[in-house]
């Protein structure tokens, strides 16, 4: 507190009057233990801090909006309650005083109480029970998928082949007479966060990464928007916060919300459809060529650190790097895709990098090696994965190690796990001649983007067509 430079008492805590704010002036408050009310003695007990938390909430919206603060009128008695450690406990109040077993009962019965109301639910903490997750992890398993889109209604074999799936754009092309393409994708999740403005910056980056990666800016957004049942307010503020979130992202990427949809359901469930214009031939899945370098623009780990966070074992540094990466925008790629003539893109997302990577080796007729000491995993990601918390989509993306050729012995890696990690705002894959790599860095340089990551290489292929050929192989 001393380096921060504001008024403090004579015992070194912020000073502050009976608003919790600085006597500074600043916006600054405390609550708590960390600050002293100026011409009140009151002790360091928790009951205040606990009463102060509505006061501090009020004004920090008070002073937002310009409005009076409001002030903090402590109570002169409350109830004090030691352990002895012995199974009793010493009460006091008002100047009276017990002790024994039945005061320890009291202490317990309003203790736990009070830690009820931030209990998290059972069946959230047990690892060993199927859970739901949310964002990408929500998603539809990629065999019952195809498995939908690619089957003959009269069951005979007059239906799309099954190659054809790795050909299906993530974004579908509209043909018009204006200059240019205009690309149209929608993506829609469950909400991964309580937290509505940053719920709606995550919907608007991930609704918007087909169209990156199609080589596309997009230009306008339609919400859906399932809100959870309540009082109005509190939709309303829900909503609210949410296109607040989401548009501050599209802003950002020159695009704006032009309309939507919404409803009421049990959970909030977001998403956009986005539409999108390319000025230039279209970035997709089958364009890798052989010699090509393999580079992602975010590191690994973004499902796994959202189940760790939904089951409250994320710690909070390790929350805030999953929210920098998820937050981390992409937009800014297409003019350096662009400028250095890369085809070859897609975004990782629900199907984890396997995934995505393995529709680009058989959609482009290539295999692909991956060093597994390459892949960027994000801070916490591989305590995570070899602590056995994993995503709910996980088991249907480890179908497509049928594509893999490996040596047993690297399935223990947490970077190998991670390959099948579903992304929610998930980086770029793409692919550029190994000789153009030092142009990469150049260009990602100048455009003020963070550095991708090299991690692996495309090869020849006599032809990827059939479930036996294994197309991808993973090196130690």
């Amino acid at each position: 507190l001393d380096h921060l430079g504001l008024p403090l008492d004579e015992r070194g805590f912020l000073a502050t009057d009976h608003t919790l704010r600085s006597i500074s002036a600043a916006p600054i408050f405390a609550v708590g233990d960390t600050g002293t009310i100026v011409h009140e003695s009151l002790p360091k007990a928790g009951v205040y801090a606990v009463r102060q938390g509505p006061v501090l909430w009020e004004n920090i919206k008070r002073i937002l909006d310009g409005d009076p603060l409001e002030t903090y009128r402590p109570q002169r008695s409350f109830l004090k309650l030691l352990n002895t450690g012995d199974g009793r406990a010493i009460g006091q109040w008002k100047g009276f005083a017990w002790s024994g077993r039945s005061m320890m009962w009291l202490k317990e019965w309003i203790d736990g109480g009070f830690m009820e109301k931030y209990r998290v639910d059972d069946q959230m903490m047990d690892d060993d029970q199927p859970m739901q997750c949310r964002g990408c992890g929500c998603k539809l398993g990629a065999d019952a998928l195809d498995g939908a889109l690619f089957a003959d209604p009269e069951g005979d074999d007059s239906g799309i082949e099954l190659e054809d799936a790795a050909k299906i754009g993530d974004a579908a092309h509209h043909a018009g007479e204006a200059p240019g393409q205009y690309l149209a994708s929608t993506d829609f999740f469950t909400s991964p966060f309580s937290d509505a403005y940053l719920a709606g910056r995550v919907a608007a980056l991930h609704s918007a990464s087909d169209i990156i990666a199609s080589g596309a800016q997009p230009t306008s957004a339609l919400g859906n928007v399932v809100l959870p049942e309540g009082d109005q307010a509190t939709q309303q503020k829900s909503l609210s916060d949410f296109i607040a979130g989401a548009r501050r992202e599209f802003s950002a990427m020159g695009a704006s919300i032009v309309g939507g949809h919404t409803i009421v359901g049990p959970r909030m469930e977001i998403g956009f459809t986005v539409i999108g214009r390319a000025d230039g031939p279209m970035m997709c899945k089958e364009n890798l060529q052989d010699s090509d370098a393999l580079f992602v623009t975010k590191g690994l780990g973004i499902g796994v650190l959202l189940a760790a966070h939904m089951r409250a074992a994320c710690s909070a540094t390790d929350f805030g790097g999953l929210l920098h990466a998820m937050l981390l925008p992409q937009h800014g790629w297409v003019n350096v895709f662009r400028q250095l003539g890369v085809t070859a893109v897609t975004d990782v997302t629900g199907f984890g990098l396997a995934g995505h990577l393995i529709e680009m080796l058989r959609a482009s007729d290539v295999a692909g090696t991956l060093d597994i000491d390459k892949i960027p995993l994000l801070a916490g990601a591989d305590r995570y994965l070899s602590s056995g918390i994993e995503s709910s989509l996980v088991a249907d993306n480890r179908r497509f190690e049928r594509w893999i050729k490996m040596d047993p012995s690297l399935r223990t890696r947490p970077q190998f796990n991670a390959l099948f990690d579903p992304q929610t705002c998930g980086g770029l894959l793409f692919g550029i001649p190994s000789e153009q790599s030092d142009d990469l860095h150049a260009a990602v340089d100048a455009a003020g983007l963070q550095a991708p990551l090299r991690i692996g290489s495309v090869h020849s292929s006599r032809g990827v067509t059939t479930r036996d050929d294994r197309c991808l192989i993973i090196r130690g």
